[in-house]
């Protein structure tokens, strides 16, 4: 070995010894080491190398964030420190500090369970992730650590997953198959609010539960959605019968109204004509004289038509108020075969007025002012004098 090589491993020798000595007289802090394997605890080792000696008089103790610490003054806790630096003084051979450091951030666990029958006789499983961090380090040192130098996450989800399972297997006998599917988060609640107390008792809390999927059998999944595809329909139908009979209802209502109203006009017509002194009575002879103007009878001679004749004196009487029958002529009168103008020529339809009406029924149709079946009549109507005049 060389003189560089003495040298070098004298000053790593030095080194080490000056931090086991300020270790041991309680000048170096105590503090959970970096570096270490991954765990949720980290007791001090025995190794008096590596903790204060008893014959110091004062020891510092260092506790990081995310971490507490339990200091045992020979064998007895006196709680919990939070994060911090703390210094302890005792008398020379005395007493002895042990001190346990503890992880307090939040552990995800993963749980699942199968082959639960639910309350109707379902075979039924689970899974998902339960979320839990530090309650009482006091609890959770007796109840979990128990003494143990390391605790991984794998260690403490062996520890209470089956608690886990038996709070969720409990609790899904309780439910309907259906109602774990329709109803998850009450059923979440339920799990949780049960595991709660459980973790409370260990020195646990539980910050979350999620329930990621539920299993049933495909057939049973099959059978629900075959329900619910028919509940559907049926609500369909029943849905499209009640639209119908409003549209009935209405379609009749305003029948009724328009006859109603079309009586009301009539009424008030008659009325205006008798206070302006006009016989409706009399108005109705002359409609009378007009039609039989327009329609005359075979023949020029009024008095060829003994009807025509009596007809029109009855007119005439109604008229003039008069109670009798005025004689007939005794020599018939030649008269103009038409006494009133004839009647105008019927209006031939074009195909573009038929088609233009046509556009009108669809307007009409669109803002609802006619029904789907008085459209399909009117259309169809039009269509043929289309088709007819086409033809």
């Amino acid at each position: 070995m060389g003189i560089a090589d003495w040298v070098l491993g004298l000053g790593i020798s030095v080194e080490e010894t000056t931090k086991q000595v300020a270790v041991r007289t309680g000048a170096a802090p105590l503090q959970w080491p970096a570096g270490l394997p991954p765990s949720l605890v980290y007791r001090l080792p025995r190794d008096p190398h590596q903790r204060a000696s008893i014959f110091s008089t004062q020891q510092a103790i260092v506790v990081n964030e995310g971490e507490l610490a339990i200091v045992f003054e020979d064998g007895k806790s006196n709680g919990s420190l939070e994060p911090g630096r703390y210094v302890f003084k005792k008398a020379r051979v005395t007493g002895a500090l042990d001190i346990v450091w503890l992880k307090t951030g939040q552990q995800a666990l993963k749980w699942g369970i199968g082959n639960v029958t639910s309350m109707d006789g379902i075979q039924t499983g689970a899974n998902g992730m339960l979320y839990v961090r530090l309650g009482d380090p006091i609890t959770f040192n007796t109840e979990i650590v128990q003494g143990a130098v390391t605790l991984s996450e794998l260690d403490l989800q062996r520890l209470l997953m089956p608690r886990v399972q038996g709070v969720i297997r409990s609790t899904i006998a309780k439910w309907g198959a259906v109602e774990l599917q329709a109803q998850r988060d009450l059923f979440t609640n339920a799990v949780k609010d049960v595991l709660s107390e459980t973790f409370a008792k260990m020195g646990l809390g539980i910050v979350d539960l999620e329930v990621i999927e539920v299993s049933l059998p495909p057939e049973f999944k099959a059978a629900i959605a075959q329900a619910a595809l028919t509940t559907h329909t049926g609500r369909a139908t029943l849905i499209e019968a009640q639209v119908g009979a409003q549209v009935t209802q209405l379609q009749a209502g305003a029948l009724a109204q328009a006859t109603l109203t079309a009586g009301l006009a009539q009424a008030q017509i008659m009325a205006q004509l008798q206070a302006q002194g006009i016989d409706p009575l009399k108005l109705k002879a002359l409609e009378a004289l007009n039609t039989m103007a327009a329609n005359p009878t075979t023949g020029t001679v009024i008095g060829g038509d003994p009807r025509g004749a009596l007809f029109g004196q009855v007119a005439m009487a109604a008229m003039v108020g008069g109670p009798s029958v005025a004689p007939m002529p005794a020599q018939p009168q030649l008269l103009p075969s038409v006494l009133a103008p004839a009647p105008p020529a019927p209006v031939v339809e074009s195909a573009a007025d038929i088609e233009r009406q046509l556009d009108q029924l669809v307007d009409r149709l669109a803002s609802g002012q006619v029904s789907e079946e008085t459209y399909k009549k009117l259309s169809a109507r039009l269509e043929a004098k289309l088709e007819k005049l086409k033809g």
